[in-house]
C-alpha cells in the first residue's frame, strides 16, 4: 500500500520513468505482494502439537532402551559414549525439524522485512538518474 503510494508520487506523476519501467514495476510488486501474501500463510498454518510431541517420545523411548541393548555388546565406556553421540545427533535432528516447522521464530524475518522496506523507499524517493 504505502510503498506503491510512494512509488506512484515519485515516478509516476513526475513522469521519472518510461512506461515499460513503470510497468516492470508494477509486475515486480506485485510478484512481491504475492510472496508476502504466500509468508503470511505459513506464518499463520497451525502445526499440531501432538506430531512434535510424538516425535520427542519416540525418541526418548529409543535413546532410553539404547544403551540397555549395548550393554550386551559393548563395554561400559564404549556404551556411554555411543549413546550420548547417538542423543546429540537425534536430538539435533529434532530441534532442527522444530526450526523448520516455525521458521519466523528463529529466523529474524521483521527486521529483515523493514530494512528491504527502508532501502526501497530511500530508492523511491532518491531515484537513480536514467
Amino acid at each position: 500500500g504505502m510503498l506503491r503510494r510512494v512509488i506512484y508520487q515519485e515516478t509516476y506523476k513526475s513522469h521519472r520513468l518510461p512506461e515499460q519501467m513503470q510497468f516492470l514495476i508494477e509486475m515486480k510488486l506485485t510478484q512481491l505482494s504475492a510472496v508476502a501474501a504466500t509468508c503470511e500463510r505459513i506464518f499463520t498454518s497451525p502445526i499440531p502439537p501432538s506430531m512434535s510431541r510424538h516425535g520427542l517420545r519416540s525418541m526418548t523411548l529409543w535413546m532410553m532402551a539404547l544403551p540397555i541393548v549395548l550393554s550386551f555388546s559393548v563395554p561400559p565406556i564404549i556404551n556411554v559414549a555411543w549413546t550420548a553421540a547417538i542423543a546429540f545427533i537425534y536430538l539435533g535432528i529434532d530441534e532442527l525439524g522444530v526450526q523448520v516447522e516455525q521458521p519466523f521464530r528463529v529466523i529474524p524475518m521483521w527486521q529483515l522485512c523493514q530494512l528491504v522496506q527502508e532501502d526501497i523507499l530511500e530508492f523511491a524517493l532518491h531515484p537513480l538518474e536514467l
